[in-house]
């Protein structure tokens, strides 16, 4: 067992352990927010105003592609062929509500509906994380809506300062 399998493992293994005492008890919305995620001090509310199952906020994450790391926003959009697309820096500069199909769990709200219908899993084989992504696209196969609220932009401790994106 290497240590990014274990590291996954628990955090899939926690966030089920949220899910299920999230589900015990009487509540309409669970808030994710990682403790590394510094969010405006109205996060809730704008997540809110984005009336959707899955309400992400915005942060920035390096994210390898082709084999480079590129720090972009934890957003992926819908793609004409079917697949995702990364969001850019530019696109979620303007305050806007936007479609997505993924987001990371970092700073997100979830709704009920949506937990009783699914769990935290693996993504594929990884062993270094997705489990973000895997909930997403099991939300999406099962009809549930993702939007992101670009007003509630998020200060990522250590990865934002290469392209200076602050929250407001």
């Amino acid at each position: 067992d290497n240590v990014s399998d274990s590291r996954i493992n628990k955090i899939i293994s926690s966030r089920n352990k949220v899910r299920e005492y999230f589900l015990e008890h009487d509540y309409d919305y669970l808030f994710f927010l990682d403790t590394d995620i510094i969010t405006p001090s109205d996060a809730l509310n704008k997540l809110m105003e984005a009336k959707a199952d899955i309400a992400s906020g915005v942060y920035l994450g390096r994210v390898e592609m082709n084999g480079e790391f590129h720090v972009i926003p934890i957003l992926y959009k819908a793609h004409s062929n079917g697949h995702a697309q990364t969001v850019s820096k530019n696109e979620v500069m303007q305050d806007k509500i936007m479609d997505i199909i993924i987001c990371g769990l970092g700073c997100c709200l979830i709704k009920k509906e949506v937990l009783q219908a699914i769990t935290f899993r693996n993504f594929s084989d990884s062993n270094t994380g997705g489990e973000d992504v895997a909930f997403c696209l099991d939300a999406k196969r099962k009809g549930f809506i993702a939007k992101a609220n670009t007003v509630v932009k998020c200060d990522h401790v250590g990865k934002n300062e290469v392209l200076g994106f602050k929250p407001q």
